[in-house]
């Protein structure tokens, strides 16, 4: 699964699709379009879906809009007969994550610079502050998506609690909250004694599926066990609620500020957006440990709830990452995550005083005036944060994708 393998294409493009792709590209009536309807006149499929418009090549905001609008046409139409197997890109992508967790795991398993050991602790501080006290109790969630137990096709409250629960071992701690529930409920006959048939079935961990990205490759996603996934995002609602208290940071709110923020950056110049590559997948065990090592139990319960293992090609994978996509809490984990780095490179910028609006203010006043802000891999920092930003999440195992961050110029996303 390293490798890439062809697939045999179709003879044509869907004739409907094609004739309202050259229609379209020439309402366009710009360079990039023209270049557009040229590829797909002559079936070059591959440079069609790979196309992309960078604002820099652009002199005016309207040039740029319309070579976006013409190169991402056709990027996520399904039906484009390209040499390569999406889904076998998203298992490559999978794979190349893990190997990237493995060697960042190695790497935090011996003697750090002192620079990034002082700084990683800044960032657990942050994070133990944010977090507080680990909670005494937990109500179980469901969410709309699959799990070991539910099929994507019957993903309903009812479904799920009609299904033989699926848990992990470490997962079995929280039967005890299970036991009594209207959930655990639901599974006793109707003399008052379990079925033995929906027993909670003990899993390795998560299965790996796809769902659909772009043209040239699928998103990679895991269904947990449904017991675990429950717990999961009753933890993450937590994370969420102390993350609002702690920092005013409203995750649910979370894409309209940053859309606001970013508007500003791109008139003002004040700040950066940063986008990850893979960024959920490439949070590694040894990282997130690091950074939980000063809020109590709660590395505990995460730790006791995270999946060890997907199962991908027939086998199971022991995993290098600390929670996959599809884990109930990896969203508010990941936001938190990024905070705390970005908090320490501002931590260790106050030192010598912050520069121009922002002197007089401490790193502390940045994240809770949200000049600071993550949701998810999104970040946000001042302009003047954003090199040292960006050198951070790589020395903690991240990859900025430099093509999708700004801290320069008028575009912003």
């Amino acid at each position: 699964m390293h490798k890439s393998a062809e697939r045999a294409k179709p003879c044509v493009l869907s004739p409907e699709i094609r004739e309202l792709s050259e229609v379209y590209f020439m309402s366009l009536d710009c360079p990039r379009s023209l270049t557009m309807y040229i590829l797909l006149k002559y079936d070059e499929f591959d440079q069609v879906a790979s196309s992309r418009a960078t604002p820099s090549d652009y002199a005016s905001p309207e040039a740029y809009h319309l070579a976006a609008l013409a190169s991402d046409w056709l990027r996520k139409y399904p039906g484009l007969p390209l040499a390569v197997d999406p889904e076998i890109e998203a298992k490559k992508s999978w794979y190349q994550s893990e190997e990237e967790c493995r060697a960042t795991n190695e790497k935090f398993s011996s003697c750090l610079p002192q620079t990034t050991q002082l700084l990683a602790e800044v960032a657990a501080e942050f994070i133990g502050r944010v977090l507080g006290p680990c909670p005494l109790d937990l109500t179980p969630r469901f969410g709309p998506g699959a799990t070991v137990s539910d099929p994507a096709r019957a993903t309903t409250v009812l479904d799920k609690v009609s299904t033989r629960p699926t848990v992990t071992e470490e997962g079995k701690l929280f039967l005890s909250l299970w036991q009594d529930t209207a959930w655990e409920r639901s599974h006793l006959s109707h003399d008052g004694y379990k079925k033995d048939t929906y027993d909670a079935d003990t899993v390795e961990g998560n299965t790996f599926f796809t769902v659909p990205k772009t043209a040239t490759t699928h998103r990679g996603c895991a269904k947990g066990p449904s017991i675990n996934v429950a717990y999961q995002l009753a933890v993450g609602n937590v994370m969420r609620d102390r993350l609002l208290r702690s920092c005013g940071l409203n995750l649910a709110k979370g894409q309209e500020y940053h859309s606001q923020l970013a508007q500003t950056g791109s008139l003002y110049g004040t700040f950066a957006t940063l986008d990850s590559e893979r960024a959920s997948d490439t949070m590694s065990l040894s990282v997130v440990n690091l950074l939980l090592s000063k809020s109590g139990f709660w590395g505990d319960l995460l730790r006791s709830l995270r999946e060890p293992k997907t199962f991908i090609d027939n086998k199971w994978v022991v995993l290098e990452k600390f929670s996959a996509m599809g884990n109930g809490y990896t969203f508010e984990l990941e936001t938190l995550v990024f905070l705390s780095l970005c908090y320490s490179v501002a931590w260790a910028h106050q030192l010598g005083g912050f520069p121009g609006t922002y002197a007089g203010l401490t790193a502390e006043d940045l994240v809770r005036r949200r000049l600071i802000t993550v949701y998810g891999d999104d970040v946000i920092v001042p302009a003047f944060l954003a090199s040292d930003t960006i050198a951070i999440l790589h020395e903690f195992g991240f990859t900025v994708n430099l093509k999708k961050s700004y801290f320069e110029g008028e575009f912003r996303e």
